[in-house]
């Protein structure tokens, strides 16, 4: 009897050790398992593809019912170095599952449909216009404005404004004219941009209208002579030609006499023109 009784009592014994030592082995598993960094890069993939390569190339273990992963959508998970849990939340993010991670093992369940994902939309275009100044706030004219990187573009009016439509918010506009500095602006949520362009002459005495052209002062070899309107105003001239004559040392003014002969049938006339 007492051979029995501590046969039996060995057998007790026996099965909470192998118990006990059943739930040490799952729970040092699952621990470990749960700190466990993994690496995944899912592009728009089908979340039973994506669960299944957590399977083979992770060794997570899933339990879920027959058809649960099927008309999920697609998931797009990038992660370095991530812990099972957070590459879980990414993963059953918006699909209708939820997950539980129980002695070694993941189970999901079903928790609703899957929310629907915002399809991004596309860049509507925007028309902006606005008005285009000098530092003195005067209107410029036949100011370029174009779209930066394209050939799409147009001018400024007589009061300087301007009309273009551009195809999304992060297009940028110049504005380029002749003789000021070229501006780029992002158009952002803006549908009136006024632009001031800053001129680049730093000095216009030191610009000399020649015969033949434009010229920096510093640029021209020859002699450079000038007289100033005040000077001209008290004199007594009795023609244009007359009144720088004498202000400007070294340029003679003269007085071209014209002859023109008229042929008639009758007669010649020869007249004296001043010009």
């Amino acid at each position: 009897m007492n051979i029995r009784h501590h046969s039996f009592k060995g057998k007790i014994v026996f099965g909470l050790l192998w118990v006990f030592t059943s739930l040490f082995q799952i729970q040092g598993w699952a621990v470990p398992q749960q700190e466990k960094r993994l690496s995944v890069s899912f592009k728009n993939t089908p979340l039973p593809t994506a669960i299944q390569t957590l399977k083979t190339d992770h060794g997570l273990d899933f339990v879920y019912v027959t058809g649960l992963l099927d008309g999920r959508g697609n998931v797009s998970v990038e992660l370095d170095q991530a812990t099972v849990p957070q590459v879980l939340e990414q993963v059953f993010k918006n699909t209708g599952i939820s997950y539980n991670i129980q002695f070694g093992q993941i189970v999901l369940k079903n928790v609703g449909a899957p929310k629907p994902t915002r399809q991004a939309q596309p860049d509507q275009p925007i028309k902006v216009s606005g008005g285009i100044y000098d530092d003195r706030n005067s209107p410029l004219p036949g100011v370029t404005v174009y779209i930066k990187g394209t050939t799409t573009g147009t001018f400024s009016d007589m009061q300087g404004r301007y009309s273009i439509e551009v195809p999304s918010a992060t297009d940028q506009l110049v504005f380029s004219f002749v003789g000021f500095e070229e501006q780029t602006v992002m158009v952002g949520n803006q549908s009136t941009i006024n632009i001031t362009l800053l001129s680049t002459v730093t000095d216009l005495e030191e610009v000399i209208i020649t015969g033949y052209g434009t010229q920096k002062k510093s640029d021209i070899i020859g002699s450079i002579a000038s007289v100033k309107g005040a000077d001209l105003a008290i004199k007594a001239n009795s023609s244009f030609e007359a009144g720088p004559q004498g202000s400007l040392q070294g340029f003679p003014f003269r007085r071209r006499v014209v002859r023109l002969v008229l042929l008639r049938p009758s007669r010649s006339v020869v007249r004296t023109l001043f010009p």
